[in-house]
């Protein structure tokens, strides 16, 4: 008389719904031949390795727990109840602001659901820096450069791989030309070396600076409004 299967462990125990996870499920008295379902959905690539060892791929499912049933070639079942957990994509559905400069350097909050710790994000196609995983429903990030105007995809990709997007979730808008209004001390030493205080408008980080055509040297940007 031959014992029915028994499951006791899936691992992982979770992945994403598209499915394709490599796991390994463990358990005692499975025979060549035996299936896997996930849910209900039969998995793919199934080796039975041991007595007490099967390896598959997931299928494709929706989110959620599911039980996982081996099947041996005599038709008698073992079964894990919530054995594995199918994880849900991220969600995006806010960006807070919703638009700023080309310049980029904007520092915004990502809304939505399922994100994951690990996760990274892109704006227009372009990853946006300081990402930090707030919670499931919370991202911040700041925003990259971009070349002109316009709204663009707002994307989180977990570590799984799975993706949220929000189509034109953010608006770039031209940036300002800079504007300059003074220089202080306005006069100096043909030799150089002067340190100076130019005054404008919408200076952004990385701008340069010529006198008479020639590079001045040692430049800051302290604000939208002041160098050295």
């Amino acid at each position: 008389y031959v014992a029915a299967p028994t499951v006791s462990s899936v691992t992982p125990a979770s992945g994403p719904t598209v499915g394709s996870t490599s796991v390994t499920i463990g358990g005692a008295n499975f025979i060549a031949g035996a299936t896997v379902t996930f849910g209900g959905t039969a998995a793919t690539n199934v080796t039975v390795v041991s007595g007490s060892s099967i390896t598959a791929k997931t299928p494709a499912h929706a989110a959620g727990s599911v039980n996982v049933v081996v099947t041996n070639a005599d038709g008698q079942i073992g079964t894990l109840t919530n054995g594995y957990l199918f994880v849900p994509p991220p969600s995006v559905t806010s960006v807070t602001p919703s638009s700023g400069t080309t310049n980029g350097s904007t520092s915004v909050t990502i809304g939505g659901s399922n994100f994951s710790s690990g996760a990274t994000a892109t704006i227009g196609g372009v990853a946006a820096t300081n990402v930090t995983f707030v919670n499931s429903t919370t991202i911040t990030a700041v925003t990259p450069a971009h070349v002109g105007g316009g709204a663009v995809a707002v994307a989180v990709t977990n570590p799984d791989g799975q993706v949220g997007t929000l189509v034109g979730g953010y608006t770039y808008v031209l940036a300002a030309a800079p504007t300059v209004t003074s220089v202080a001390p306005a006069v100096g030493f043909t030799n150089g070396g002067l340190a100076v205080t130019i005054g404008g408008t919408n200076f952004v980080t990385g701008a340069t600076v010529t006198f008479g055509g020639v590079v001045a040297t040692g430049v800051t940007v302290v604000s939208a409004s002041s160098m050295t």
